[in-house]
């Protein structure tokens, strides 16, 4: 799983508006939001590499 950005819109893609921003999601990872918590997408940098970290209240067991 990973987070990449895309031109066109999938037709199993979840779209979401946050903040005035369209967001697409695909359909397999939905079962891993939870519908009552906030989803954070953020970029981090750390002395292991950088990128972005989505948060999205789920447990990871």
């Amino acid at each position: 799983m990973g987070l990449a950005l895309d031109e066109s819109e999938n037709t199993s893609d979840i779209k979401v508006i946050a903040n005035d921003i369209p967001v697409l999601y695909d359909n397999d990872i939905a079962r891993f939001f939870v519908s009552d918590t906030a989803i954070t997408i953020d970029f981090v940098e750390t002395p292991y590499g950088a990128g972005f970290v989505v948060d999205t209240g789920a447990s990871c067991s």
